[in-house]
């Protein structure tokens, strides 16, 4: 086991413990993978509505919120579990934003029927 992977393991058992420091730290170690995997799963036409690392901050209160429900063991358990988290973010904010552009492109449309003689 590599010393990083070791620390990551230690960090995560003590998160688990209840330690909040522990789990801050451990999500700060992993922050620029999850930006990585931000970086892959955004829309790049998105990025100028919300950057990677908002999506990774998001991210990482999600999982902060749901750590007992993370069932794995390992930190490659645990890195699986984050690039998930990402995904779905990545996926719910574009999915959200195209909604909000319809419903612009809806208001605008009705807006022009209005205002027309």
């Amino acid at each position: 086991m590599h010393r990083e992977e070791t620390d990551i393991h230690r960090l995560l058992r003590e998160a688990r413990s209840g330690s909040k420091e522990a789990l801050g730290l451990l999500l700060e170690t992993l922050r620029p993978y999850l930006l990585l995997i931000a970086d892959k799963e955004m829309d790049e036409g998105l990025q100028s509505k919300a950057g990677k690392s908002d999506l990774v901050q998001e991210s990482c209160l999600e999982a902060q919120r749901d750590l007992q429900g993370f069932n794995g063991e390992t930190p490659a358990e645990l890195l699986a579990w984050l690039r998930q988290i990402v995904r779905n973010n990545a996926k719910n904010f574009s999915r959200a934003y195209r909604e909000t552009e319809k419903r612009d492109a809806r208001s605008e449309e009705h807006t022009s029927e209005l205002q027309s003689p």
